[in-house]
């Protein structure tokens, strides 16, 4: 093993520097926006003038759920690269639930 409870103490003692950690992904032409942090949660969520004809056409929820899920996908390579950093190993495999 590589180490699990190090790098869990590790994190838990960084979480308030992870949270600071925060990426906007945009969709719908910015009519949809989801900022969120490393550790996956949304921070804000934002919408554009775009956001009322998407509304109309029925297709703001189906453009919301692509920008969280793109958000969620890059917060777990974010988080990765983070831990990797963190405590010097490289190539962590992945985990379930975490990235």
């Amino acid at each position: 093993m590589f180490g699990l409870p190090k790098i869990i103490q590790q994190l838990q003692q960084s979480e308030d520097d992870l949270r600071k950690i925060v990426l906007c992904v945009e969709r719908g032409g910015g009519a949809v926006g989801i900022v969120m942090n490393i550790l996956q949660e949304v921070v804000e969520v934002r919408f554009g003038p775009e956001a009322r004809s998407l509304l109309a056409e029925g297709r703001l929820g189906t453009v919301l759920a692509e920008a969280h899920n793109q958000a969620l996908r890059e917060t777990r390579r974010q988080l990765k690269e983070e831990i990797s950093r963190l405590t010097g190993i490289a190539n962590l495999p992945d985990l379930p639930g975490i990235f």
